[in-house]
């Protein structure tokens, strides 16, 4: 049947139960509502996606030490989130094309150098007062408008960069150091152990795997990018150490630890849904070989 057709039968049934002055305004939220759902489970998430930065821990910490030089040449304040997200346009997010050097050529771009007049005056050994000015370097620091504007990009790349920078983007500064990340999922072990006598020191090495697969170490980290986790609680971020639906660390926290952000508690709870959902961790797909997709 022709969908015309179709449609002006649902249209004439429909006219049969609605009032027909609340008739156009009910065609017209019947139609609207697919299309929401449809831009809000397909188009958002991956204009999202395509807003985050795609790069490894070790390329994020190009960033990080070229700011910090920068910073420690000039005693200025240029923020490696800019360096980077200008990059992530300008390469299209191949930040395998970039290096330390690459990333210390903003320098010029962030920063400019004007010499300026210091007036005063000295006192010789005559007594007298004369002039002894002199020009010194002073270093100031472009915004990031303006030094998008020094690099002449278009419109259409200043609206991505600034995209980039409403991610709250995570580096390797903010990661623990290995030792830390291994005593919070030893702890967190022997913890669950105790509820769970199938949980133990066997799962060291791949919960080692997991953690720097889904956080890099980082114990704050926050996928910026909401995944459909159900009807109750809607669209949810993976958070923490082992990136948990805060649903799912709800379900699985042990007594006494309730911070997601803690990376023993966050651990405990992945352990249990590990447990509950896979039976092990050696059985998640693609963490010892194949490709990893998440857990």
């Amino acid at each position: 049947m022709a969908l015309p057709v179709v449609a002006a039968k649902a249209v004439k049934v429909l006219a049969s139960f609605v009032p027909p002055e609340k008739l156009f305004k009910t065609v017209v939220l019947i139609i609207m509502i697919p299309i929401t759902l449809l831009a809000v489970v397909v188009v958002a998430p991956a204009v999202a996606l395509l807003h985050i930065p795609a790069a490894s821990d070790s390329q994020y910490n190009t960033y990080i030490q070229a700011a910090k030089q920068m910073n420690q040449e000039t005693e200025l304040n240029v923020k490696w989130q800019e360096i980077m997200a200008i990059e992530a346009v300008v390469l299209e997010q191949r930040f395998d094309k970039s290096n330390a050097s690459r990333a210390y050529t903003y320098k010029d771009v962030f920063i400019y150098e004007e010499e300026v007049l210091v007036e005063q005056s000295c006192t010789g050994d005559d007594g007298e007062s004369h002039d002894c000015s002199y020009y010194k370097k002073v270093f100031f620091q472009r915004s990031l408008d303006e030094a998008m504007d020094f690099m002449g990009l278009s419109s259409r790349q200043k609206e991505d960069v600034r995209r980039y920078m409403t991610i709250d983007l995570q580096a390797s500064e903010t990661a623990l150091p290995p030792e830390e990340i291994n005593q919070a999922i030893r702890e967190a072990i022997a913890l669950v152990h105790g509820v769970d006598p199938d949980i133990d020191e066997s799962w060291m090495e791949l919960m080692q795997v997991l953690v720097m697969k889904e956080s890099s170490g980082n114990p704050k980290a926050y996928n910026p990018q909401a995944v459909w986790y159900s009807l109750l609680d809607g669209f949810q971020h993976a958070t923490g150490l082992c990136q948990v639906m805060p649903p799912t660390f709800k379900a699985y926290k042990l007594p006494g630890h309730e911070d997601i952000y803690n990376p023993v508690d966050n651990t405990i709870a992945s352990l249990r849904y590990i447990k509950g959902k896979y039976g092990s961790v050696f059985n998640i797909p693609g963490l010892q070989v194949g490709i990893y997709r998440g857990y």
